[in-house]
């Protein structure tokens, strides 16, 4: 057998326990400041308009990512890694057809705007970046938990 093969016997083999999901339990109700927003593609269930696609179908939308600075250090079996809090937050195709975001005042970005004091809705997401935010455990899928902002 070269480096490149692998001999299975299933007499040798044994089970593996599932991997232990990191807790990040100490960083909620931490206060940090956002250090970063941008503008990623996320696979979205619905459309520019906020209508639901058929089943199964999903398309690439932009979404603001909104990041803090690093909360600190965590181990991990790939080494030492920064843990920061993020959001999404979604964006709003306008009748021009360019992107921006909602003044709404019940759209994800206006609730942060009003618990930071911001009163404009005109204001830029990128007026965030050094705003002091408090971070909190939100659900993520099969009982784990992630670092987001309080919105």
């Amino acid at each position: 057998m070269n480096g490149d093969e692998q001999e299975y016997n299933i007499d040798k083999m044994t089970s593996v326990p599932p991997a232990e999901a990191l807790d990040f339990s100490e960083y909620e109700g931490r206060k940090a400041k956002i250090a970063n927003i941008e503008v990623i593609e996320l696979d979205s269930m619905y459309d520019a308009y906020g209508k639901e696609l058929p089943a199964g179908q999903t398309i690439k939308l932009p979404t603001f990512k909104l990041t803090t600075e690093s909360l600190g250090k965590i181990q991990t079996k790939e080494g030492e890694k920064d843990v920061f809090a993020s959001e999404l937050v979604n964006m709003k195709l306008k009748d021009d057809l360019t992107w921006g975001w909602s003044e709404h005042e019940r759209a994800k970005i206006q609730k942060l705007y009003k618990r930071l004091g911001i009163t404009d809705p005109k204001t830029n997401p990128k007026e965030l970046i050094g705003k002091e935010v408090v971070v909190i455990l939100r659900p993520g899928k099969d009982d784990t938990k992630w670092l987001g902002i309080l919105v």
